[in-house]
């Protein structure tokens, strides 16, 4: 059985070259595309199931994956002719420039449930139509872009409204 497996992760990757390295050598048995960076990983991968098994087991097996989710699809055609690993300023393209990234904070589901019940908190679900018509976080605005890319200017349109009514985002 062939199967397709994609998988993101933010996380601090102090050496995105070596870390792609490390990637390229674990792949060797299947095809995809893999972006690293210093803000964490962004791969799809495809080969038999054996092999994407093998190379999952790997990845997690390095302590900044472990919790990595992987999303399953079987396939017939191959989607990928070759094994492409690079390193990248971001993991998602958003055209905006590299800054150092503020601390981040994880929040329990009971903490996240309370901070969207707020009524001084923005809650952006960026999720494309189809994701957004089976479901979103409640409140949650949509801001109805077509590209991710286009996502920056959304939130341009709309931070002075949101610092004057002293929102957080």
């Amino acid at each position: 059985m062939n199967v397709h497996s994609s998988f993101y992760k933010f996380v601090q990757i102090d050496d995105p070259a070596q870390c792609a390295a490390s990637l390229r050598a674990q792949a060797k048995a299947i095809n995809g595309s893999i972006i690293v960076a210093g803000e964490g990983i962004n791969g799809a991968v495809a080969g038999a199931s054996t092999d994407v098994a093998a190379f999952e087991a790997a990845l997690i097996c390095d302590s900044r994956f472990t919790d990595v989710l992987f999303k399953h699809s079987a396939w017939e055609r191959p989607p990928f002719g070759r094994m492409k690993v690079s390193v990248r300023a971001r993991i998602v393209a958003i055209n905006l420039p590299v800054v150092s990234a503020a601390p981040r904070t994880a929040l329990s589901p009971e903490d996240w449930a309370q901070w969207i019940a707020r009524n001084d908190v923005v809650v952006l679900d960026n999720r494309n139509h189809f994701e957004w018509a089976l479901g979103r976080f409640e409140g949650a605005l949509n801001p109805s872009v077509s590209h991710f890319k286009d996502f920056p200017t959304f939130v341009a349109a709309h931070a002075d409204t949101w610092r004057r009514e002293g929102k957080t985002v």
